[in-house]
């Protein structure tokens, strides 16, 4: 739906003397979903995005990279780079959910699932009406989603004592 703040991660690559495009720096992060933003240790200047079927145009272009995401891998344009290391920031998607983990979101948010899988799943479920998708549910899935978008926003807020939302102490808190 959205680069959640909370799924947000950091991965760094080292960069050798000589590197080339040609070449990746590794692969991409396990559960990668979405690139948000890549900066290197010098002076943190940030790189631009160049589409993987424009990095033989960029071949000789400072500060991109692409991302090959079929091959699973991460490269950076240009030839005879100096040593250095830059930074992918990411989201990825959230773990799976199994018996025996939790999904990775504040508990008062885990009652989105079974409302969202309510509605996904109305057809096959539809035999008993009192245990059946109810449209009165998707107000309680709409304000339980509103507020873990405001709590996301308030997250990624560099300022966590917003007037807006009110005087939050704990960006993590939610209320």
């Amino acid at each position: 739906m959205r680069p959640w703040e909370i799924l947000k991660y950091e991965q760094s690559y080292s960069v050798p003397s000589g590197y080339s495009y040609s070449t990746s720096l590794g692969s991409l992060p396990t559960n990668f979903s979405l690139d948000l933003r890549v900066v290197e240790n010098d002076g943190y200047p940030e790189y631009r995005k160049v589409a993987l079927d424009d990095r033989n145009n960029r071949v000789n272009g400072s500060s991109a990279y692409f991302l090959n995401l079929a091959a699973n891998t991460f490269h950076i344009s240009g030839q005879n780079h100096s040593s250095k290391t830059v930074y992918l920031y990411y989201t990825k998607y959230s773990d799976d959910i199994t018996p025996s983990t939790s999904w990775s979101f504040p508990t008062t948010f885990h009652n989105l699932l079974p409302l969202k899988m309510a509605q996904l799943y109305y057809a096959s479920d539809a035999g008993e009406k009192s245990r059946s998708w109810d449209d009165r549910w998707s107000l309680e899935f709409s304000q339980t989603l509103n507020r873990a978008i405001l709590w996301d926003e308030q997250l990624k807020s560099r300022n966590h004592l917003s007037p807006r939302y009110g005087n939050w102490q704990n960006p993590k808190a939610v209320y």
